[in-house]
């Protein structure tokens, strides 16, 4: 059986990435306006970001979310290199990043709707 989750504002939003998959959705005609990203003007990780980012995806329930938290601070590649405050500090963002992406997945889980 299906369930009709609440209305969406947008089909498609992108969380840590910039935008490219809501230009083609608009392209498409698809209902798509927002990317939080850096270059958006979202740094996530300061909490006021964070916490405005909530807002602006609750406001747009999108259907299908899609998600790229940067990884670059849990590559392997990072083995190379001996240890440092500096990657330690890395570290910890990349984390508080991956897991404000899995709390927004969750919510959207929670809405009934899909991510990637």
């Amino acid at each position: 059986m299906w369930y009709l989750p609440a209305k969406c504002r947008d089909d498609i939003a992108e969380l840590f990435c910039p935008p490219h998959v809501v230009p083609e959705a608009r392209k498409r005609s698809l209902q798509a306006s927002l990317s939080i990203d850096l270059v958006t003007g979202y740094d996530l990780r300061i909490a006021e970001d964070r916490k405005r980012a909530n807002h602006e995806f609750q406001e747009a329930n999108p259907r299908l979310l899609l998600t790229g938290p940067p990884w670059s601070a849990m590559s392997q590649l990072q083995n190379l290199s001996p240890p440092s405050h500096h990657k330690e500090v890395k570290l910890s963002e990349g984390i508080n990043m991956l897991e404000s992406a899995m709390d927004e997945q969750e919510k959207q889980l929670e809405r009934k709707w899909v991510f990637a």
